[in-house]
């Protein structure tokens, strides 16, 4: 799991990066914070790595960029159709105050076409109070998620199901959502999301 974390040689940090793909596409932090619907004074923090991003505000910063979840952490995307990623080199992505996430793949169809992203995730065990508390997630596209092993409670919207091992879900990720494991141990879940890039500006 240790080698999960470890960043490839020439990624930059997160803070970093926002801060290069910022300048680079000239945006103000105003700017950034209305196409991205998150503040200037957390987009600011994110800038000087004062804050780590939880994987629904990457989202949503990728998608202002027009860009991938992928490409905003600074993975080079392959263009040829194709794409391995081995166990060994599966990397955690930022989750301040989430469940554990790790990257599988990431890919598109075309420059302007759909998006794929997909994940492995180990909702976090939280009591009714705590979980009411936790982050909601909200981004643009779709999302499916299949159960892989274990129990979770799927909230979307004012919607709740329990969902086993076997079970899916699909949802439009516009409406806000969470999840989290109940029973005796963390599920793990496989998370599909879909979405397009915007229209160049």
């Amino acid at each position: 799991m240790n080698n999960s974390k470890k960043s490839s040689p020439g990624k930059l940090p997160i803070a970093a990066r926002l801060s290069t793909l910022r300048i680079t596409a000239g945006f103000s932090l105003e700017r950034l914070a209305e196409l991205s619907g998150l503040t200037k004074s957390y987009l600011s923090k994110l800038e000087r790595g004062l804050s780590e991003p939880s994987i629904s505000s990457v989202a949503r910063l990728a998608e202002a960029f027009g860009i991938t979840v992928s490409e905003f952490v600074g993975d080079q995307v392959s263009q040829d159709g194709f794409r391995i990623l081995r166990n060994q080199n599966r990397r955690a992505l930022p989750s301040a105050g989430e469940s554990p996430l790790f990257e599988l793949l990431h890919g598109n169809s075309a420059p302007q076409g759909a998006r794929l992203s997909v994940y492995i995730q180990y909702p976090e065990m939280v009591t009714d109070e705590v979980h009411s508390d936790l982050p909601q997630a909200i981004h643009s596209g779709e999302e499916f998620i299949y159960v892989l092993s274990g129990k979770i409670e799927l909230r979307v919207a004012n919607k709740m199901e329990i969902l086993e091992s076997g079970d899916g879900a699909w949802y439009q990720s516009e409406f806000v959502h969470k999840l989290r494991s109940i029973g005796d141990q963390r599920a793990t879940v496989l998370v599909v999301i879909c979405s397009c890039a915007r229209e160049s500006r």
